[in-house]
Parts: C-alpha cells; sequence; structure tokens
C-alpha cells in the first residue's frame, strides 16, 4: 500500500498540472482573440474588392475599371451593351488596358455565346493588354443578377 501523504501529493501535483495547462489555453484563446479583433480592425478601413455594378455603371464604369488592380470579373453582365463601341470603351477597354489589371474574367450564359464572339471577343483583341482577356466561361446561371 501506498501511504495517503503520497497519493494526496499526487492529486494535488496533478490538480496543479491541470490548472497550468487550462491557463496556458486561456492565453492561448485570449492571443487568438486579440489577434483576430487587430485583423478587423485593419480590414474595416479597406474599400472592398467587389463591387456592384448599378444603374449609373455607364457613368462610373470607366472609374471602376482605372481603380480596379487584380482581376476583373464579369458576372452573368449582359454583353449586348457591348455592341457600342463607345460604351465598350468606357466599360471594358480600361480595365484591359490598365497596367494595374492583371486579368479580366467572364462569366456568362450560354445564350450569350455567339454574340459574345461576333461582338466583343474581337474588340478585346484590339486592344492593348489584350492577353488578360480570358474567353469566357459559359455555364447555365439562375440567378438573376449580374456583377
Amino acid at each position: 500500500m501506498i501511504p495517503e501523504s503520497y497519493i494526496i501529493s499526487l492529486i494535488l501535483l496533478l490538480l496543479a498540472l491541470h490548472a497550468l495547462h487550462e491557463i496556458g489555453h486561456d492565453m492561448k484563446f485570449d492571443e487568438a482573440n486579440a489577434a483576430i479583433l487587430s485583423i478587423e480592425t485593419r480590414l474595416t478601413g479597406l474599400e472592398p474588392e467587389v463591387k456592384v455594378t448599378t444603374r449609373d455603371h455607364f457613368k462610373h464604369g470607366e472609374e471602376l475599371a482605372r481603380r480596379n488592380s487584380g482581376t476583373f470579373v464579369w458576372f452573368n453582365t449582359p454583353m449586348t451593351v457591348m455592341r457600342s463601341q463607345e460604351v465598350f470603351d468606357l466599360m471594358l477597354k480600361p480595365a484591359i488596358e490598365s497596367r494595374a489589371t492583371k486579368r479580366v474574367e467572364f462569366i456568362l450564359n450560354p445564350e450569350q455565346k455567339d454574340f459574345f464572339d461576333r461582338e466583343v471577343w474581337p474588340k478585346i483583341q484590339e486592344c492593348r493588354g489584350r492577353e488578360k482577356g480570358s474567353y469566357p466561361t459559359f455555364a447555365p446561371i439562375k440567378e438573376n443578377f449580374a456583377l
């Protein structure tokens, strides 16, 4: 048999180890929480990278295209507006020719394929920076919105 004093000491040691273990986890949680709050603080001052065009998109389209830095994605956008060279020059050409733009991608409904091939793709091929324009991904899109 083990003396009672050894068992009590062992239990106290295990309790102390458990308490230290819990304190360590609490400190990690607090550190993680502080890091998350720090990230949130840094992100609140940033402008979002996703812009939704609205009815006045022709007015702001050129500015948006010129300010873009990264990938410019056209999702479910009715390409028929690009029939006009003037609209193309305001909306799409500045993004393609901008040095800050890395890529211009299109995700379109299959119904737009013929029009895109006939009207939009040739205009893209005439732009400086045309290699940034990727050929569209055509997929059935059920959503009734465009980006």
